[in-house]
């Protein structure tokens, strides 16, 4: 189950990057791209198809996107420089430890 859970954070988090990306430039990156199918490919093997744990694997995944788009937000628009890097730091080392996982 913690590998359930790691993937799906790690699955929302590559979400968050895709889209907010998609939504700021009108495209994402490649990397981006790539990064988010991978983790999604991820996720569906480790994921039951229904039942109690499927639906706290999704409810992780949306927390994990949701938290992440916070961040992204926060790196780009926050008003106090600070509070604004410490935002797209943390951004960064959350998909950080995804990505070690992916080449770990």
């Amino acid at each position: 189950m913690d590998q359930a859970l790691f993937f799906a954070s790690c699955a929302g988090r590559s979400a968050a990057v895709f889209h907010y990306q998609r939504f700021n430039t009108g495209v994402p990156t490649r990397e981006a791209e790539v990064r988010r199918m991978q983790y999604d490919d991820l996720y569906a093997a480790v994921a039951p198809p229904q039942g109690p744990e499927a639906d706290l694997l999704w409810q992780q995944r949306r927390r994990s996107q949701e938290a992440q788009e916070r961040l992204l937000i926060q790196g780009e628009y926050h008003v106090d420089a600070r509070t604004a890097a410490r935002a797209e730091a943390e951004a960064r080392r959350r998909l950080a430890q995804c990505d070690a996982a992916l080449l770990g």
